[in-house]
């Protein structure tokens, strides 16, 4: 039996049960690869696209069977890139985003010499082999100022033309070596200009000690980096910077920062999240730049002389840092500001803990404004049941799977599944997934037609390709008073945890009572989209959701935690779609909520985003033991034309918020709330990023009700571009309302680096 909180019990189960010889299953659709002993080369990929017009398009490609060599001697970039754009008609400027091109792109064990950039397309995977991770490396007459490019500039920029678009990108297991190129040569490994649904997990980037090289920069050409929201487990080995962050926000777990000069950097960032950072033998740890503000948690630091180096800040111009559970050894200095060396945190020659520190606007039990330039703050109990062994937040990085056989993964067209959007796969599947409870069911890429609910027992492994869809088709889901899940995991009986990684989960039509995802029991979910319109595979959205002052009723909400279930979630993304990435009109999307979290037991959200819903983006009601890393939310576009509730009816099994603290039409209170908090206990809070789109200046943002005890709201930040009336984006970072005499804390810090008119809060500690 499995729970959440048992991080290695998780572990034996997943090195367990699939003990065993390799069996290699047949192949068919795929370009063979050379033996590896890990399951992905050997099983069989039949994916199709069932949108593209090219019936010989392969997802998945072996980089070997283009011609590569991984001899660390052939220049192999022609065939490598080769694999990464072989049938895309959108890697080119012309075409601004499609689904109708995923790619797995499969790198097996070797050393793989590149003279030139290699770039990456969008809806690409990029997977190396876990077990024996291959190395990219750069040759000694490298020929270009980038390594590997996330974001494709020929004068037009593939894809987006916009770094905030640029979704549908991962990077998994590889090495980049970068040390045959002279230390004096600039050069930056990977460019990182990304959105929401993209990744780099288990990535080590290696350069020359004392070099000019950066492992990772956020270039996006339109004078930003993107909108990304998740990215871990990296190690950065030398250089001059490891990370240098230029982005909206970002939640980054699990990265180590070894010889080099400066851990992480950062051009621009509203909030950024760092979550088990390890800085060994650097000159700085995290230098804050130009960011809003940090969070450093669960981290540590050792024989590095300054761990943050944070900039300037007046009362009108916060540059937030928060540490949470900071260990450092030999590093003099804690935290100094950047323009006059003031020593704001000492550290020392010995073990230096630091439990809960902050620097920035702070509000205690009576609400009052503090504006601080760095002090210890109370430190909130933390149940042990959210711990590890040391002390720290579970984390969980995304499972391989390193010793499974190739004969315990299945493949679910094996068992009758289409995949061609048009066949109803709902009971094919459900045999499937009912049959292999333990065993991977392995997605070839498609788009997976169901009528009815896809039940998913306790202990499922359910992994996609290239983001496989499951698309809702049926009648059952036309009903708003009895919504009615699309994939549902566990039952509220069970305590064995159920895993998904690389989904696509969206409704075919318009369907007002689809609960994209509910959890019953115990999940793990990795790299998963609740896409609601903006597909062809959702084509009837885009013809019945044009008319802003009438929005349709597209899903009843994104992600529901219930009171029995809880979850890891990392890197999730609710997105009502404010735009097609197939082309077409979406105008008006109603996704009336995101996510509803009433679980208990212990809950963990990492880097995860929900947009553009009608209630609001993400709700506690009695929850307890909730972890929220990075948070990122977006309004409706269109609310401002149809004010909230909108189209819907409030539905109280569903605690939704009625508006009652509003007056009829008010378009500045009627809007999606980006966090609405009712009651419960233990909810930690550790960086928001919320945005308000097109509006005239919304009251609300954070609403808090009914006392939650025990719960704290670290680095809160909202904002909004094209606002109307030159109007701020906020009135209220965090509202507080009901048991606690009906007061408000209002943040009204400003400054010109932040969104719009946006404002934050460093902490809020009236329930600590």
């Amino acid at each position: 039996m499995v729970r959440l909180s048992s991080t290695h019990a998780l572990s034996f189960l997943i090195s367990c049960a699939f003990a065993g010889p390799a069996e290699a299953a047949p192949r068919d659709r795929t370009l063979d690869t050379r033996a590896s002993s890990y399951w992905l080369p050997q099983v069989k990929h039949n994916g199709v696209s069932p949108f593209n017009s090219n019936s010989s398009y392969v997802v998945f490609r072996d980089v070997t069977k283009y011609g590569a060599k991984g001899d660390a001697t052939t220049d192999d970039h022609a065939a490598i890139q080769k694999a990464l754009t072989d049938g895309d008609n959108c890697a080119k400027s012309s075409c601004q985003c499609s689904t109708h091109y995923p790619k797995v792109v499969y790198f097996p064990p070797g050393a793989y010499k590149v003279g030139n950039k290699l770039e990456i397309s969008m809806y690409t995977q990029i997977k190396g082999d876990p077990t024996n991770r291959p190395t990219i490396k750069a040759s000694s007459n490298f020929g270009d100022s980038i390594f590997i490019d996330g974001y494709p500039d020929d004068g037009g920029y593939w894809n987006t033309r916009a770094s905030t678009l640029n979704f549908q990108k991962t990077i998994d297991n590889i090495i980049i070596d970068s040390t045959a190129v002279g230390s004096s040569v600039s050069l930056d490994l990977v460019n990182w200009a990304v959105a929401q649904a993209t990744a780099i997990r288990n990535v080590q980037f290696n350069m020359p000690v004392g070099s000019k090289r950066q492992g990772l920069i956020m270039e996006g050409g339109n004078g930003g980096g993107g909108s990304g929201t998740y990215m871990g487990d990296m190690v950065f080995n030398g250089g001059s910077t490891g990370l240098r962050i230029n982005n909206q926000q970002f939640h980054v777990r699990s990265c180590t920062f070894n010889n080099v000069a400066t851990g992480i950097t950062s051009d621009h960032l509203f909030i950024g999240v760092f979550q088990q950072m390890a800085f060994n033998n650097c000159n700085v740890g995290l230098d804050t730049g130009s960011s809003n503000s940090i969070t450093l948690l669960d981290s540590t630091a050792s024989n590095t002389p300054l761990v943050i180096n944070a900039q300037k800040q007046s009362p009108t111009d916060t540059r937030s840092v928060v540490i949470d559970n900071l260990v450092t050894t030999n590093c003099a200095t804690i935290v100094k500001r950047a323009d006059n060396g003031e020593n704001l945190l000492a550290g020392g020659s010995g073990t230096t803990k630091v439990a809960s520190w902050v620097r920035g606007a702070t509000y205690d039990g009576t609400y009052t404004k503090d504006f601080t330039a760095g002090a210890t703050v109370k430190t909130p109990s933390k149940p042990a049941s959210m711990l590890d062994e040391n002390g720290r937040f579970i984390t969980k990085p995304k499972p391989t799977f390193n010793n499974v056989a190739a004969s315990d993964v299945i493949n679910v067209k094996d068992g009758g599944a289409k995949g061609d959007s048009s066949t109803d796969d709902h009971a094919a599947l459900q045999v499937v997934i009912n049959s292999n409870v333990g065993k991977i069911i392995y997605f070839p890429y498609g788009v997976y037609r169901i009528s009815d609910t896809l039940v998913i027992p306790p202990g499922s492994i359910l992994q996609g390709e290239a983001w496989a869809s499951i698309r809702a088709a049926g009648t059952v889901w036309k009903d708003q008073t009895a919504p009615k899940a699309v994939v549902q995991f566990g039952s509220a009986s069970d305590s064995i945890t159920s895993q998904m990684m690389d989904f696509i989960i969206e409704p075919g039509h318009v369907y007002e009572g689809a609960k994209m995802v509910e959890v019953l029991g115990d999940v793990a979910m990795y790299d998963v989209v609740m896409r609601i319109g903006g597909s062809q595979a959702s084509s009837a959205l885009s013809s019945s959701c044009n008319d802003v002052s009438n929005p349709c009723r597209a899903a009843f909400i994104s992600l529901h935690v219930t009171t029995s279930g809880s979850g890891y979630f990392e890197n999730v993304w609710g997105w009502g779609a404010d735009h097609a990435v197939d082309g077409g009109g979406v105008s008006a999307v109603g996704s009336g909520r995101g996510a509803l979290i009433e679980s208990t037991r212990p809950s963990f959200f990492v880097g995860v985003a929900m947009e553009h819903h009608v209630f609001y983006a993400f709700k506690t009601t009695n929850a307890q033991n909730v972890f929220f890393g990075m948070l990122q939310t977006e309004g409706p576009y269109w609310q401002t034309s149809s004010v909230a509730p909108s189209t819907w009816g409030v539905n109280s099994a569903y605690h939704d918020p009625n508006f009652s603290n509003c007056a009829a039409g008010d378009i500045h209170c009627r809007l999606q709330f980006d966090m609405h908090v009712d009651g419960g206990s233990h909810i930690f809070s550790y960086g928001t990023a919320f945005l308000a789109i097109d509006v005239s200046g919304q009251e609300n943002s954070i609403w808090i009700k009914n006392m939650p005890k025990n719960s704290i709201w670290y680095n809160s930040n909202v904002g909004g571009t094209g606002i109307k009336g030159g109007n701020s984006a906020f009135t209220n970072i965090i509202a507080v309302s009901g048991t606690g005499g009906g007061k408000v804390a209002v943040a009204d810090t400003r400054s010109s680096h932040e969104w719009g008119s946006g404002g934050h809060a460093s902490a809020f500690l009236a329930f600590v």
